[in-house]
């Protein structure tokens, strides 16, 4: 009988590097901008800090309140988290035919945030009651998740070319979740950051849930002579995620395997080993805590109607069938080929109601998705001594998903996000093409486009387009109304910044201001004129990932090394909409500009005419759009892990000592903080944060240092 166990302490940091530029991320402190020359270290006679870089009301709301440096000495907020993981797992072998084992594993998270605003914080407009006399926020949130697992293994050789297994399997785990809220507003004594001490629009919130899971298993498994192997299982899940109308869904997978290097017959000299590989099987996804429930929306004045509930909700069901080869060349280097594709039927989506039913949406199983993956893989023994061992292991994958089936009208969604007009995501199972991308394709980002070349322009308008005429493109690459005879470089030299082309002389029949982006809409008379047309801007899924691994052992050392890329996907940089909202944006630095290329503060807010006021820009009401739409491809280190075997101590156990480093590095071209970001909220996509790649404000990802002890006795 042998018993394992471990134990990890984890503690975490942000991480607030990227390799890209720092424009637009979360807090909107890293997008702001101020006109050159400004000195942030100045301090008034009081001896405060600048609210507002240049001295000047720059920001149209407000949002975030004062710069970096005044916020760091009125505005403060701390977390505090701790983790605890557990594990226990026992083994069983009564004869040597048959192995019972057993696990347990225990995570215990808790945190604790607090945030506040010093009486006496500035802000832009007269009286901001909200900030002004103070305020304070507290959450607390308490996680635990419990699993575990026993399960019986019993082999028996027949012959000696036949030998098989069976295992039988049952499985349990619960995860329970307590979060509280609460924050009050004016404090009564300065400096003193209690909620007792706020007077006014005290709140309190809390929340609790718990799921538990429950599933049995039984498989099989037959090999004959090595060359022939076939398996299979059956298992049968019971989860409370599942709509109470349909709490269990059964499961199955099998696979076959054929060695053809072991054929008495094989002859290929370089091919060491060659094996072919297929298998077809069910999995299944659950749905979010709340889908099956109806939602309020509730406050002092009563509740409203939210989400309606659906007790025979099921899960998704996906059915892939798997075929693939393995082989190895000259007894060294390893290759893994595969190609799979799937169909997953009963998809979860959030879809609205109709109006008679009181309720504005529900989570109905809606639809069907169709996948097509490829990957590849290689394996590389690079050193392979007495105490030296050194492999490597590179990957790829690529996957691509289109709607098949929905059973409604299509229909858009947002990204998770409530701030401004949101993302866009269509759900459709229309096969038509458009701007290069089938429309039911899964992922697809939606938003309004600003003309980039002439060639981009209405076929009647091409012809007025280019140097000394109407339209011609700037120096950022976007076409731009100039007037006949002029250049974009003229705005300051002729003061032509404030020159507008009315509605009734504009091609679009809405007005258009000299030198600022212009939207691709409807010509006039068109169906649709005014408002800008909806363009497919990119896909969320990336169009492939590849990664790469290391393992080094020395004597009782071992390093271990991953590094992942992830390429060929956009982001909706939503930060960057609201540094340009609150015309602080630091995309547009006129810093170092001549007088041709300079341009008016406020050049990035609103696109005008039916969209907004403004004179036109690539603000656009925080909607997704070919500026604020951006690449995400990134490159990460992602682990290092360095453990070091001691063995026995003092003549027990069997000693190991860890150090894992996550999130060491990233390398991307993207603006915002972190591209590994997204909304995990969203009305489309089950909370998927990798559909909904909409970077409002969300916190990155942490980069973590864990210390680990375990040992076996």
């Amino acid at each position: 009988m042998t018993m394992a166990i471990s134990v990890l302490f984890d503690k975490g940091m942000t991480d607030l590097r990227s390799g890209g530029s720092s424009n637009g991320g979360i807090w909107g402190q890293i997008q702001r901008g101020a006109p050159s020359g400004t000195n942030y270290l100045a301090r008034d006679t009081l001896g405060r800090l600048l609210v507002v870089g240049g001295g000047a009301p720059l920001k149209g709301s407000g949002n975030g309140a004062g710069t970096l440096l005044y916020d760091t000495e009125n505005y403060f907020s701390e977390r505090t988290s701790n983790r605890l993981l557990g594990s226990l797992s026992t083994t069983y072998t009564p004869t040597d035919w048959a192995t019972v084992e057993a696990t347990f594993a225990y995570d215990n998270r808790s945190r604790i945030d607090d945030s506040h605003t010093v009486k006496g914080y500035r802000t832009i407009q007269t009286v901001s009651t909200a900030n002004n006399f103070g305020n304070q926020t507290m959450n607390n949130r308490w996680e635990e998740a419990m699993n575990g697992q026993i399960s019986a293994t019993v082999r028996h050789t027949f012959s000696p070319d036949l030998s098989g297994k069976l295992q039988v399997r049952g499985l349990w785990d619960q995860d329970r979740v307590t979060a509280n809220a609460s924050s009050g507003q004016q404090y009564v004594v300065k400096d003193v950051f209690t909620l007792s001490n706020t007077t006014t629009n005290k709140t309190a919130t809390g929340s609790y849930q718990t799921i538990k899971n429950i599933s049995g298993l039984v498989g099989a498994n037959v090999d004959y002579k090595g060359r022939y192997i076939v398996d299979g299982t059956y298992r049968y899940d019971g989860s409370s995620l599942f709509g109470a109308g349909n709490r269990w869904a059964p499961f199955g997978r099998g696979s076959l395997v054929w060695r053809a290097s072991e054929e008495p017959w094989y002859k290929l000299p370089y091919v060491t080993d060659l094996r072919f590989r297929a298998s077809r099987g069910t999995a299944g996804n659950t749905p979010s805590f709340t889908a099956q429930y109806e939602t309020y929306s509730c406050s002092t004045t009563g509740c409203s109607l939210g989400q309606a509930g659906n007790k025979l909700l099921k899960p998704e069901t996906t059915t892939e069938t798997e075929l693939g080869a393995d082989f190895t060349l000259f007894n060294r280097l390893g290759f893994e080929v595969t190609n799979s594709n799937s169909t997953t039927k009963n998809q979860i989506l959030n879809v609205p109601t109709p109006t008679s039913l009181g309720f504005t949406s529900q989570w109905q199983n809606a639809g069907s998705l169709a996948n097509h993956t490829w990957e590849l893989a290689v394996n590389v023994p690079i050193i392979n001594k007495r105490d030296l061992q050194w492999s490597a292991r590179g990957t790829y994958d690529r996957t691509r998903t289109f709607i098949t089936d929905l059973f409604m009208p299509e229909y858009f969604t947002d990204g998770g996000t409530a701030q401004g007009t949101g993302s866009f995501f269509l759900i459709s199972a229309r096969r038509d093409i458009q701007d290069g991308l089938p429309v039911n394709r899964y992922g697809n980002l939606w938003g309004r486009k600003f003309y980039r070349t002439c060639g981009d322009l209405p076929t009647s308008v091409q012809s007025d387009c280019g140097d000394g005429k109407s339209f011609q493109v700037d120096n950022n690459g976007y076409v731009v109304w100039t007037g006949a005879g002029n250049s974009w470089r003229d705005g300051i030299t002729k003061n032509l910044w404030e020159t507008k082309l009315s509605a009734v002389n504009s091609p679009w029949n809405v007005p258009l201001w000299f030198g600022h982006p212009i939207v691709d809409r409807p010509m006039r008379g068109e169906k649709g004129e005014g408002t800008g047309r909806l363009h497919i801007l990119g896909n969320t899924l990336p169009n492939f990932r590849t990664g790469w691994s290391s393992n080094l052992t020395y004597k009782r050392f071992t390093l271990y090394a991953l590094a992942e890329f992830t390429v060929g996907f956009q982001i909706n940089n939503q930060g960057k909409g609201w540094g340009m909202f609150d015309l602080n944006c630091g995309c547009f630095d006129e810093a170092g500009m001549s007088v041709e290329n300079a341009k008016p503060t406020g050049y990035t807010w609103r696109t005008g005419g039916a969209e907004g006021v403004g004179t036109g820009g690539f603000y656009d009401i925080l909607g997704p759009n070919n500026f604020n739409v951006e690449s995400g491809s990134y490159g990460k280190l992602r682990e290092l892990n360095f453990t070091y075997h001691q063995g026995a101590i003092m003549g027990q156990g069997d000693w190991t000592f860890g150090i894992v480093g996550r999130n060491l590095m990233t390398w991307t071209k993207y603006s915002g903080v972190d591209p590994e970001t997204g909304a995990t909220g969203g009305s489309n996509q089950s909370g998927s944060g990798l559909i909904n790649q909409v970077d409002a404000f969300g916190f990155p990802p942490l980069r973590q240092f864990s210390f680990s002890i375990s040992t076996r006795f």
